[in-house]
């Protein structure tokens, strides 16, 4: 990608992507919480990534450390009289600069720690990981919803609602929706204006799908037009 921030690139495509997919508005709501999240996590990582330390901190530290180990020759001589010639005044004083300098370099690593880290190597194994996950899940069908398994099996018989008027002749051909049996079997005693209010009642079950759902509310239309020309 020839995007200069790749990471705010990627994300902006989530979310026309989002806008554009089919989705129910809690669900979108649940992605674009998501994509809020993460747009404010890759910020936070940005700020430490281009945040510098001083660079007058590193060089105070070299410098010191510099002038320490120049000057600590003359600290060690007289320590090390009892050898040769005060021959070991020269490993003693190269071990301790090697660990001191070995110390300020660690530190600079720390620092930035995103130069040094295999942050890429991570990043590819968590969303291998995550990719592999999902596709196990969708070959095993763990997710699979009621609307997927009602459209795999096989339709079964629903009864057909009894006629409602003379003037409603769709009515009586239309099947009424298997989530709703206790109307089709008291259709039949009841008035017009009483079938339309008991529709009413079974469309606002949270159990109806789309299909029974807009069926029924056909049937309910037809209801109350003939109820306005009966009037």
């Amino acid at each position: 990608m020839a995007a200069k921030n790749r990471p705010m690139f990627c994300l902006s495509a989530m979310s026309s992507i989002l806008r554009d997919a089919n989705l129910q508005p809690q669900d979108r709501a649940r992605v674009d919480t998501s994509i809020s999240v993460l747009v404010d996590l890759t910020g936070a990582c940005e700020r430490i990534f281009k945040s510098p330390v001083p660079l007058v901190y590193t060089r105070h530290t070299a410098r010191f450390l510099t002038v320490f180990t120049l000057l600590l020759p003359f600290g060690l001589w007289e320590p090390m009289g009892k050898s040769w010639n005060h021959w070991a005044t020269v490993p003693a004083t190269d071990v301790i600069a090697f660990f001191l300098f070995g110390i300020e370099e660690i530190g600079i690593q720390i620092e930035e720690p995103f130069s040094i880290l295999p942050i890429e190597a991570f990043c590819n194994g968590a969303i291998s990981a995550t990719a592999e996950e999902m596709l196990t899940a969708q070959r095993a069908r763990s997710f699979a919803t009621d609307s997927a398994h009602l459209e795999a099996s096989p339709p079964t018989a629903a009864p057909a609602l009894a006629p409602v008027s003379a003037s409603v002749p769709m009515a009586a051909s239309t099947p009424v929706s298997t989530g709703a049996p206790e109307y089709a079997q008291r259709v039949d005693a009841m008035t017009l204006t009483e079938q339309a209010q008991e529709l009413e009642r079974v469309l606002a079950s949270p159990t109806l799908t789309a299909a029974e759902r807009e069926t029924l509310q056909g049937h309910l239309q037809q209801m109350q037009a003939a109820i306005r020309n009966g009037k």
